[in-house]
């Protein structure tokens, strides 16, 4: 392009030289033909312009020639040496218009080139750019198909863990049911198993004899469980009442000397009995002169105590007993020879609510 640029300077110069030039030369032919313009104007002015001239032809000689010649050598001819170097000029300005032409055609033809070459990088570019956009649309495309596929998949993963978690829920629930059901079950065998192999004591019989005017009671009791009994106490009371007994007795704990007791170490210690054995308690010692207003129905005697132990299986148990003393005189015998008999037989039925054992004694307000 600075090459095509040069030559365009150089074309540009000397054409504006050729101008000036062929301004300045069409200057001076103007300025001859005026002069010769001027020279025909006075002539018609001295002639006329209705008057003819007529050129009278006269003999040429060699010194008219001679001088016509000198004449012509001292003065050029001015509107020829103008027309000559105009058309020098003219060939000039048409030589350098053609090398501008010629270097227009080339620099066109450069151009045309350039061009093609720019619209080729331009529909390269636009292809490009094409091929971007699509680039862009298929990767939004794939990354769309990926949020899809991210989604299903969260969607998929969500649900298989709410799926497990309602298995693992049903599974510990029917976990939990078995177990619950096993520990039930459990739970069962081990009460049944207590109940028929623990301890339970309770009140077998009364033995009771008269000797010397004295009625001697022994309560024995009677373990019929399968097991022994563990650190078992016993208490047994006696009392005689003008009527029943008031609705609100607590049947106390008494001493022999009819004392309630408060303290019961000094007085007792544990023990035990033996699988389906018995034990008697302390014998309780009556005269039967303070029984004969018993015996005729006059007054009432009853008889009550407890008995706390603990099984092998670690559960404490408390069993209590209220019975009643009844007293019945025996006729005596007329032979002589006979020995002595009894003269009353004594019977100990149950009475009222302090018959009871663990939890039937809470349940009456028992302690």
């Amino acid at each position: 392009m600075d090459f095509w640029r040069h030559i365009h300077s150089i074309a540009e110069h000397h054409s504006h030289s050729v101008r000036t030039t062929i301004r300045k030369l069409l200057g001076q032919v103007r300025k001859g033909r005026s002069s010769h313009d001027h020279l025909s104007n006075g002539t018609r002015e001295a002639f006329g312009d209705g008057h003819k001239v007529q050129v009278v032809e006269a003999p040429v000689g060699p010194a008219p020639n001679a001088q016509i010649s000198e004449a012509r050598a001292s003065k050029p001819d001015l509107p020829n040496a103008a027309e000559v170097e105009l058309a020098k000029l003219t060939r000039a300005l048409v030589f350098w218009t053609r090398i501008m032409g010629l270097a227009a055609c080339i620099a066109a033809g450069v151009s045309s080139c350039q061009w093609i070459a720019m619209n080729g990088q331009l529909t390269a570019m636009r292809e490009s750019g094409s091929q971007t956009e699509r680039a862009i649309e298929q990767s939004h495309r794939l990354a769309d198909l990926a949020a899809d596929a991210n989604g299903v998949s969260i969607y998929i993963r969500n649900t298989q863990k709410e799926e497990a978690e309602a298995a693992l829920r049903s599974s510990q629930d029917s976990n939990a049911a078995v177990l619950e059901k096993a520990t039930e079950s459990n739970g069962n065998a081990h009460n049944a198993l207590v109940t028929v192999q623990r301890a339970f004591v309770f009140l077998d019989l009364f033995d009771a004899n008269i000797i010397n005017n004295q009625l001697m009671i022994m309560p024995r009791w009677r373990n019929s469980g399968n097991t022994p009994t563990r650190f078992m106490t016993n208490w047994v009371n006696f009392r005689v009442f003008d009527s029943a007994p008031p609705a609100d007795f607590p049947f106390p704990d008494i001493d022999l000397n009819g004392n309630v007791v408060t303290e019961y170490n000094k007085y007792i210690d544990s023990s035990f009995i033996g699988p389906n054995a018995t034990k008697y308690a302390e014998t309780l010692t009556l005269d039967t002169a303070s029984l004969d207003d018993v015996r005729i129905g006059r007054r009432r005697a009853f008889i009550w105590g407890w008995a706390r132990y603990k099984d092998v299986f670690g559960s404490s148990h408390i069993t209590r007993f209220c019975n009643e003393i009844k007293m019945i005189d025996m006729p005596q015998s007329q032979e002589s020879n006979s020995p002595p008999k009894a003269q009353a037989a004594v019977r100990f039925p149950t009475y009222g609510r302090y018959n009871c054992a663990d939890d039937e004694c809470v349940q009456r307000g028992i302690p």
